[in-house]
Formats: C-alpha cells, sequence, structure tokens
C-alpha cells in the first residue's frame, strides 16, 4: 500500500487543532487515499 503521510500528517494536526479550540465536540472519521503497490514480493511464493 501507498499514502502520503504528509496528508496524513496534515489531516492529524487538522484534528488536534480541532479539538483544542472545541474540546468535547465530535470526531470525525477521516480517510485517506492509497493505493495498491503490486511488486513481484507481493505475489505468491513459489
Amino acid at each position: 500500500m501507498r499514502q502520503r503521510f504528509e496528508s496524513v500528517g496534515e489531516e492529524a494536526m487538522s484534528a488536534l487543532i480541532a479539538d483544542i479550540e472545541a474540546p468535547g465536540g465530535e470526531h470525525a472519521r477521516t480517510l485517506i487515499p492509497t493505493s495498491l503497490v503490486v511488486r513481484q514480493s507481493s505475489g505468491p511464493r513459489a
């Protein structure tokens, strides 16, 4: 799997700041897009 870690960090910081500014608020689930990276090592072993 490939994931843009800068996006993960940005979303985490946004959530943290929102929680600091409005404690006790509702927490939203955030999905970060991923992509499948097919490599030779991800296939079945011979």
